[in-house]
C-alpha cells in the first residue's frame, strides 16, 4: 500500500480534489456561474457550503506534501512541494464573497490570492523542471506543451474577466492532467 501511495500520489490526490469539486458544485448558490465565478469562490468567505471546498484544498495540498516527503525532496520534486503547501494554505485563506456582503476581511482574500499565485509559479516551474529529467523527445514535447496550456490558460483568466470561471476550469483541467498522469514523482 505503501509503495502505492509513493508512486500515485498525484493520481490520488487529483482524483479527490476533482471528486470535491464536482461535489461543491451542487450546492452552488443563486449568482454563481462558472463563467465569471472561480473554484476558489466556493471556498469563500461567509460561504456557507465553503467547508467542502476547503476540505478539497486541505487534501490535495496535504496528500501532495505527503507524497513528496515520503519520496524524498529533490530539485525536480521541491516546486511540487511548494505547490502543495501553496494549495493547501488556499484553505486556510478564503477568497473574497462572490456575493453582497457587509463583512469581508480584505488581507484573508489578499492572502489567499498570493498563496494562489505561488502555487502557479511553482506548479508552472515544476512542469519546466520535470523536461530536464525527461529522456524522450516526444515526452519533452508534452511536457513543454502542457506548460503552454498552462501559461495560455493563466493569461486567459487574468485577460478576460468575463469568462474567468471557464479559463481557470480549462487551466485546472490542464494542470491536474499532467499532474495525475505525466509528473513523475520518482
Amino acid at each position: 500500500m505503501k509503495t502505492f501511495f509513493l508512486t500515485h500520489y498525484p493520481l490520488i490526490a487529483t482524483a479527490i480534489f476533482v471528486g470535491i469539486i464536482l461535489i461543491a458544485h451542487f450546492f452552488v448558490s443563486d449568482g454563481y456561474s462558472i463563467f465569471t465565478n472561480t473554484i476558489s469562490d466556493l471556498g469563500a468567505q461567509q460561504y456557507t457550503h465553503a467547508w467542502i471546498m476547503r476540505l478539497g484544498f486541505f487534501l490535495f495540498g496535504g496528500i501532495t506534501i505527503l507524497g513528496v516527503l515520503l519520496n524524498g525532496i529533490s530539485l525536480r520534486t521541491a516546486p511540487i512541494l511548494l505547490y502543495g503547501g501553496a494549495i493547501f494554505m488556499t484553505g486556510i485563506f478564503s477568497e473574497a464573497p462572490f456575493f453582497p456582503t457587509d463583512s469581508l476581511h480584505q488581507q484573508e482574500a489578499d492572502l489567499h490570492s498570493l498563496f494562489a499565485q505561488i502555487a502557479g509559479i511553482s506548479f508552472s516551474l515544476g512542469i519546466l523542471l520535470q523536461i530536464f529529467y525527461t529522456k524522450t523527445k516526444p515526452e519533452i514535447l508534452l511536457h513543454v506543451l502542457f506548460f503552454l496550456g498552462v501559461i495560455s490558460f493563466s493569461a486567459g483568466f487574468g485577460l478576460v474577466p468575463e469568462y474567468q470561471g471557464i479559463f481557470q476550469r480549462l487551466l485546472y483541467t490542464v494542470s491536474l492532467v499532467w499532474y495525475a498522469f505525466f509528473f513523475s514523482p520518482l
